[in-house]
């Protein structure tokens, strides 16, 4: 597993591409989300709670994650990247 930096005062170690789905992210909890476009995803906190519908947008999201799904309604950003 990755060594995930927390400080998101400097650049990102690495980012993979993501196609929303219920499995856990490989390299684990990431630092932020890059998406394409504005949309909704449903997230796994660090927590391991669920969170529904939660809006991105078009950028970088700084919301950590240990899984990227697709929304219950709306739609996902076209391109999703997971940000190490």
């Amino acid at each position: 597993m990755a060594v995930v930096r927390y400080d998101n005062t400097v650049p990102s170690d690495y980012y993979v591409s993501v196609a929303p789905g219920a499995t856990a992210l490989s390299d684990g909890l990431c630092r932020a989300i890059l998406c394409s476009e504005d949309g909704a995803l449903n997230l796994t906190d660090k927590s391991g709670k669920v969170r529904t519908n939660v809006p991105v947008q078009k950028g970088y999201n700084p919301l950590r994650a240990s899984v990227i799904n697709n929304p219950s309604s709306g739609s996902a950003p076209g391109v999703v990247y997971a940000l190490y």
